[in-house]
């Protein structure tokens, strides 16, 4: 799947920001960071994980995103 740079891909990426350091977050801690419903970030989630993003977890337990390996792309 390629970014297409629409507004709400914009938005799920910044997901990517709070999850950089590899810490684990629920949908709710993010949520709240970023002042959308839990709903939404499961969206998000699905979305980048669809986009090929190294994210981990799911819905009810939290989510971290996993580093890259060198050379690797998204």
């Amino acid at each position: 799947m390629r970014w297409t740079d629409s507004p709400a891909e914009d938005r799920a990426r910044s997901v990517l920001d709070l999850l950089a350091d590899g810490t684990v977050r629920t949908a709710d801690t993010l949520a709240s960071s970023l002042a959308v419903s839990v709903r939404t970030i499961y969206r998000y989630m699905n979305l980048l994980q669809a986009a090929g993003e190294p994210i981990k977890g799911e819905a009810g337990v939290g989510y971290m995103l996993m580093r890259r390996r060198v050379g690797e792309q998204s």
